[in-house]
């Protein structure tokens, strides 16, 4: 089984949570939709210039992007603020099962 965990790496919750379905025998992707990695920090930055909502629908871009290459059976996001309802309706197309 695969999970394809959405939470800022900062968070108390991210380990537990991150092993406990490793002991379980899922593999588990995580994509840190807050600080990240360079491109959402680079993102972040972009956002001063462009507006707020500049990095966010660029970050729900890359998040369907890596759902369509994990195929994960499930989504488990934390504090999913950042996801806008269309991309939820896209990762919900693909017969995810979506938990926040």
């Amino acid at each position: 089984m695969k999970l394809f965990f959405l939470i800022p790496t900062y968070s108390s919750f991210y380990l537990p949570i991150k092993k406990a379905f490793e002991d379980l025998g899922w593999s588990v992707f995580v994509f840190d939709y807050r600080r990240g990695n360079l491109q959402v920090r680079f993102l972040r930055q972009l956002s001063n210039l462009f507006g707020k909502k500049f990095d966010e629908r660029v970050i729900n871009k890359i998040i369907i992007q890596k759902n369509q290459k994990i195929h994960p059976d499930v989504i488990l996001t934390v504090k999913g603020e950042t996801l806008d309802k269309n991309t939820l309706y896209k990762l919900k197309k693909n017969k995810n099962k979506i938990v926040n």
